[in-house]
């Protein structure tokens, strides 16, 4: 019987770590706008090719042959005035280092 009650308890305490951990970020879509473009802003001062179409690829901004799809065009005629507005958080990833460091720690 107590054995029982371990597994219920295990398997109880199981769909709440599961609950938390898909209610914290892991996706694109919980993201806001303003999150969206830190991530593709950063990933553009890696400086790597790869970064910058895994962010755009995971922010679901791709078609399936990996062309930017409309969603990004559209998205990206807010970005000068996004880039006006935050001019702190540029300075935050101000080196291609401190940019892979922001993407790898903020991507969905």
């Amino acid at each position: 019987m107590k054995f029982k009650s371990t597994i219920i308890a295990l398997l109880i305490g199981l769909s709440l770590i599961g609950a938390a951990c898909s209610k914290s970020g892991g996706s694109a879509a919980n993201m806001s706008d303003d999150d969206k473009y830190k991530l593709i802003y950063a990933s553009v001062l890696t400086q790597d090719p790869t970064i910058i179409a895994d962010v755009i690829k995971r922010l679901g901004f791709v078609n399936s042959d990996g062309t930017p799809n409309d969603s990004y065009k559209k998205f990206m005629e807010g970005g000068r005035d996004w880039g006006m507005r935050n001019m702190a958080f540029a300075q935050e990833v101000n080196t291609p280092e401190k940019a892979k460091e922001y993407v790898k720690s903020h991507m969905p």
